[in-house]
This record gives structure tokens, sequence and C-alpha cells, in this order.
């Protein structure tokens, strides 16, 4: 598969080069990035030649938020990947159990405890070079040993399982690396409901692609040592004048099946087989919830009541664009919309995702008179906004993909109510758990009778009644925010328009139902 992109430092190496190895984190060099680490990345020569002399091998330092696209066995050249990996084979291991027992930190260039594993496996390093010499330049990285078989020892390097688990969009990646990770730098607000549905208001500049990571990290004990570890371990190291090799465990205790690829590594006179992981290709652990609905803030969409010929589609164009785009080394410009590139669907990596609703509740807002700067950009780069000038940023993207939202395309009344919220700076569409659309069927309201409310339907001609359809919508304003009901007119062209003060931030149905009957009942007082 080619890359959507070009990473300019790799661009300049003449051949083919393998992703050997993952190394060290650091800030190589502060005087073009200070957003993010970067990390060690060990490039050999491909095909492997015989004898392997300095020059084919090299170390290049990359941006952390490349991780999700950087994988041990891949082949680069010319600054893309191209497709092949190099991993020996494919392993699928089933019903394996991940726990405290079962798993162990060890570093790369270590050997097995002989307590555990017996005087004679405690000889023999878990990675000897003569079978596996790609970690030789950082055999203090750090590795999980997954013991949960006699006869097997599976090593994953901590570099893959974050990677793997935490790389759905490169400023989740970003945020991990801070030394003391705050629930609040993943979202602003979290709520989890008696029916394992959740409500995510995602941090600022987090992607929505990582919304089921962040709901995995903020319900899991697990999932949360995992992450936090990360940062936590990476300042241990730093504190003591270490290189940073950072670590990182499961983000589950339980069962699993785990599909693999990399290299089994045979001991002569041992009966015992160790698999070196490259890359985990799926894992089939259930996510702590049911759905997710979510805000991401950030770059929001525009509102302009217009004319449907004049229909803006940046976002779909911004991902359907297939030209590679080069990435620098620098911080990007504040001042520049992101651009994001997705690769992978979440869905393939974590099959429980696949029976599981994810749904982004778009923000949108007034057209400033400054916009995003529309120059063509001179260069693209990942990581948090700066000083870059004329930088654009890129959020790489390999999680569940947000659905595609053009505010042109509410309905009609829809897009009539928003246009008579005057002063408004923001709107979030609030959506409910059962339903994946922006517009819904009203709620049937009764009245002490227990008769419905003939105003909650609808009647076209000779058709039959139909329930009514609206939309909710959170209104920020300057001094105050609100929850605003559009409803579908009867009569006309205008809509209802019903306001009220927001006890929470997403939909809440019995809180509807209660500002209809509050605003029905004072309409029926008003015509009598």
């Amino acid at each position: 598969m080619k890359t959507p992109f070009t990473i300019e430092k790799l661009s300049a190496q003449e051949g083919a080069w393998r992703i050997d190895w993952f190394g060290n984190v650091a800030y190589p060099d502060l005087n073009r990035r200070q957003s993010q680490p970067s990390i060690a990345v060990q490039l050999s020569r491909h095909p492997r030649p015989h004898p392997m002399k300095e020059t084919d091998r090299k170390e290049v330092w990359l941006p952390i938020g490349l991780l999700p696209f950087l994988k041990v066995g891949d082949i680069w050249q010319h600054g893309q990947a191209t497709g092949e990996n190099t991993a020996p084979t494919k392993e699928a291991f089933l019903k394996l159990k991940i726990s405290a027992e079962t798993t162990s930190f060890y570093k790369a260039g270590g050997k097995p405890n002989s307590e555990k594993y017996g005087a004679l496996r405690s000889l023999i390093y878990w990675l000897p070079i003569h079978l596996h010499p790609w970690h030789s330049a950082h055999t203090h990285s750090n590795c999980i040993v997954i013991t949960d078989r006699t006869q097997l020892q599976i090593i994953i390097p901590c570099m893959e399982l974050i990677r793997f688990y935490f790389g759905s969009s490169s400023s989740l990646l970003s945020t991990l690396f801070k030394p003391m990770l705050t629930r609040t730098e993943l979202a602003k607000q979290y709520v989890k409901r008696s029916d394992e549905s959740v409500f995510l208001r995602l941090a600022d500049g987090i992607s929505g692609a990582s919304a089921a990571d962040i709901a995995r990290i903020l319900y899991s004990p697990a999932a949360w040592s995992a992450a936090s570890l990360i940062g936590k371990s990476a300042l241990s190291c730093s504190s003591l004048g270490l290189p940073i090799y950072p670590k990182c465990r499961f983000p589950f205790d339980g069962e699993t099946d785990l599909h693999v690829s990399g290299q089994w590594l045979r001991h002569d006179g041992s009966q015992v087989g160790t698999f070196i992981v490259y890359e985990i290709l799926s894992c089939s652990h259930e996510f702590p919830f049911k759905s997710i609905r979510y805000v991401a803030t950030g770059n929001k969409a525009k509102f302009k009541p217009s004319d449907s010929t004049s229909r803006p589609d940046q976002q779909k164009s911004e991902r359907k664009n297939d030209d590679a785009i080069l990435l620098t080394d620098s911080d990007p410009d504040e001042k520049r919309q992101t651009r994001h590139v997705q690769f992978i669907s979440a869905s393939s990596r974590f099959p429980d995702l696949e029976t599981k609703t994810i749904f982004r509740n778009p923000s949108f807002s007034i057209p400033k008179d400054q916009p995003y700067s529309a120059a063509p950009s001179g260069a693209f780069s990942v990581g948090a906004t700066g000083q870059g000038k004329g930088i654009t940023p890129v959020e790489i993207e390999s999680g569940v993909p947000s659905q595609h939202f053009d505010v042109q395309e509410l309905p009609e009344f829809f897009q009539a109510g928003l246009s008579t919220l005057h002063n408004a700076l923001c709107f979030t569409l609030m959506t409910p758990y059962s339903l994946a659309a922006y517009a819904f069927p009203i709620p049937v309201i009764h009245d002490p009778q227990m008769n419905p409310y003939a105003t909650c339907f609808t009647q076209n001609g000779s058709e039959k009644p139909r329930r009514r359809m609206m939309g909710c919508v959170q209104v920020e304003y300057t001094d105050r925010v609100e929850g605003t009901l559009i409803i579908e007119p009867i009569y006309g062209d205008i809509p209802e328009v019903v306001s009220f003060e927001l006890s929470e931030e997403f939909f809440d149905l019995n809180l509807v139902k209660k500002q209809l009957r509050i605003y029905w009942g004072e309409q029926t007082e008003l015509t009598t």
C-alpha cells in the first residue's frame, strides 16, 4: 500500500531501507521541534548485504506522531513505504491470557530470570544477536514477555504496544508522552451511562479517531495504568539522566486472540520456542463500552446559510486526496487548518469495534472575518501547532474514521432554525444514543390524560400522520451555553425553535420531553 505522504528525512536515503527497531525517545533538535518528542528509528539497507558495512545502517529521528505508520519489518524507499514487509511469518495466538502473572518487563538485551526459567535458560539472551541483530543498537529498550504457555514465550517491544493500542492518532500519541497524564488532557467531559453508552467531549486538539482508545483509557483501570505508564517511565529515565526507553503494558487483563507477524527464535537444544513480534495485527479483547457519542474540538466546520449549489466539501476532498504530501520535521503553523490522513480502520485491528457504534456529534461555527490561511502550503508536519510559518498541521489517523459531515446537508428546516440563532458563536449537534442521525423523529409527548399531543405529528395531504422531525443543538454564546430544539414546521417554512438551560452536554431524552411539554403548554395558554 502506497503511503499518502512522503517523509522528508527518509526521502534522502538512496535505495530501499528496512525498519529494524525503535530506539529511545528524545528531543534531538529543539530548534526545529518542541511540541512532541522524536523516536530513534533503526534502518538497514534492503536486501541485507553481506557483510554489513557502517554505511548500510542508519538511525533517523522521526516525530512520535508518525509512529502509527511506522512498523518494524516494513521497507521504505524514496521516503514512502513500499507495502513490502519482511516479517518471516504470521501467527495467531488464541485464548492468550494477559495478566500480571503472565507478563513481565525485560530489556531487549536481557536474559531470562533464572528462578523462573531455570539456570540453563537464563544463560541465553532473549534475543541472541546471531538470530536477531536488529535491536543491537538499543539493547536497553523495553519489551513485554508473555509466558502464558509452558513451551512458548512471546516477546513484544513496548514501542509496538504503544503503536498498536494507542496509535489511533498523532495527537493521542503526543499527549501520552507527557510526563504526568491527566484524564482532562484526553477529554474535557466524559460520562458513562447505565446502558454502557459513553459520551466524550474530547480535549482540544485530540482527534476523534482516538475516541475508542480514550474511552478504554478512561473506563478501564488496566488501560489507564498502561497509558499513564508511558509518560511516567519516560520521566523516570529522564530524571536519572538515562536514555528514554518508555514502558507500556497491555491495556486490559483477560483473554484475547492476538494475531501478529514476526520471527521465531529457536535455541539449540531447547524445546522452548520464542517468538519476537514485529507487528500486532489484531486483538479481540472487548472494549468497556457499547457505544460512543463524542464531540471533537479544533478545526470546526463553517455554517453559512447559502444556496445548495455552492456547498463546500473540504473535509471529504481532503480525505480523498491521494497526492502524496511531504512531511517535514518542524512544528506546524497554528494559522493553518489541519489535514487528516486516515490509512486503516480500527475495526480491522479490533474486531470488537465492528459491533459498536461510535458517532461524532459535529461542531460548527459562524465564519470569522479571518479564516484559516488559504495560501498554498509550503510543507506539512505532525505535531501541536506553533510558529512553523507556512507549515500545515497533519493528523495521522488509524482509529475509527469519523463520518463525513456537511452543514449544508442538514434538513432545510434545521438550517432555517440555525439561521434564527443570532449572536451564536458555535453549534454542537446533540444526538440520541440509539440513532446515528442528526435529525430524528420527535418523541411522542402525552398530556395528563395520556393522550398524545397533536403537535407531535404532521400530515402531507392524504398521507398518514407521521411524527415530526427535529434536531437538537448545543449553542454557545459569549455569556452562556444553551440547548436548542429545532422542530420541523407543520405549516409553512418556519420551524419551531425551543431554547432551554442545559443540565448536561449530551442528549437527555427526559429533559427534551420536559421542555416540549413546557413549550407546548405555554403555546396552548397563548391561544386560549
